[in-house]
């Protein structure tokens, strides 16, 4: 089986992470791995901030999705690094843009030795009243709005990957 293959069939979702964070080089190559993503028409709109564990804005947020959702715990499970993607919000396939760039990160975090997950939960809140605060906090530019973040950092934790039944999710029509 090729490397990219087993990648993908050994990566799954950790939602527990150790305190030390990934060196800079290893976040770099992260955020190209998500840069080089294809994009409709090619408009590369994909804005990655990137935050760190103490950043205030960050932990404001987690303090806000908590409230709203009800869950314990940050939402981003203590990560070192949150990577939290936006684009701009006349394009209509940013979204798709941002989740194939999503993907993309995640992939190279395991190929690298780290864990990660992809985070929906703050939607709600960054496309709230509090938006723009969030806008300006994590720098996204002029007219961008979030699409989906993305936690990462060394596992502290083991989990197997999910099990599929080929015959529940794939149809084959002549």
């Amino acid at each position: 089986m090729n490397e990219v293959l087993k990648v993908i069939e050994q990566r799954s979702s950790i939602r527990k992470y150790k305190e030390e964070t990934p060196p800079e080089e290893i976040i770099n190559a992260i955020i190209k791995a998500g840069l080089q993503g294809p994009t409709a028409n090619n408009k590369q709109e994909v804005h990655i901030s990137v935050l760190k564990r103490g950043n205030k804005a960050l932990g404001k947020l987690a303090a806000e999705v908590s409230a709203l959702s009800g869950r314990e715990g940050p939402f981003h499970y203590n990560a070192p690094v949150v990577f939290m993607l936006s684009a701009d919000k006349d394009l209509f396939f940013g979204s798709v843009d941002a989740g194939i760039a999503c993907q993309n990160m995640v992939l190279a975090a395991e190929s690298l030795g780290l864990g990660s997950v992809i985070l929906g939960m703050p939607w709600r809140v960054m496309g709230g009243e509090m938006k723009d605060y969030f806008n300006e906090k994590f720098c996204f530019p002029e007219n961008y709005e979030f699409k989906i973040a993305l936690a990462v950092g060394y596992k502290d934790t083991e989990k197997a990957p999910h099990d599929f039944d080929e015959k529940t999710h794939v149809s084959r029509p002549e």
